[in-house]
């Protein structure tokens, strides 16, 4: 229901950022799309819930993101430093990451982009019914971003007004 109540994408992808984080108590989160090709994420919208955390760069795991597009799931991290499948990850170490969410923006097999939250105080972890509720929301959001950008590319950059038909 975001879509009808904030036409545009950027409001689109704000307010799902924000209901996402504030309903799974994320302190940081960033939706990326993809550009020219899959392998071109760029930062769509950013949310920081701390002012003293959005003073450091925002620097999100790059392990972490590239293991949801190559497998095409979600990811959850209870404890991302002393998590096996990342153990290489600076970032990870870096940004103080303690708990992390990653999912995929799909439809059907294209990859639009991902949605990523994480934690970094450690004073909870996320759950898997934080996955699933951002996994569920992400399939709605990817269909959203999918819906403007075709209705984009069917509005005209400048519509002509409609002509009257002379009478024969």
């Amino acid at each position: 229901n975001i879509i009808q109540q904030r036409p545009g994408m950027q409001r689109l992808l704000k307010s799902a950022l924000e209901l996402l984080a504030e309903t799974s108590q994320a302190e940081r989160g960033v939706i990326m799309l993809c550009g020219e090709s899959e392998d071109k994420l760029e930062p769509a919208s950013v949310f920081v819930r701390d002012p003293l955390l959005s003073e450091r760069q925002f620097i999100i795991s790059q392990t972490i993101v590239d293991r949801c597009i190559n497998e095409r799931i979600g990811i959850l991290s209870t404890d991302a430093t002393t998590d096996s499948r990342f153990s290489g990850s600076d970032s990870i170490f870096q940004q103080q990451v303690h708990s992390a969410i990653c999912v995929p923006l799909m439809i059907r097999t294209r990859l639009l982009g991902v949605c990523y939250l994480d934690r970094v105080q450690g004073l909870t972890v996320f759950r898997n019914s934080d996955l699933d509720f951002v996994s569920n929301l992400s399939s709605q959001l990817a269909l959203a971003i999918e819906n403007l950008r075709m209705m984009r590319e069917l509005t005209p950059v400048n519509p002509q007004p409609p002509t009257r038909l002379a009478k024969l």
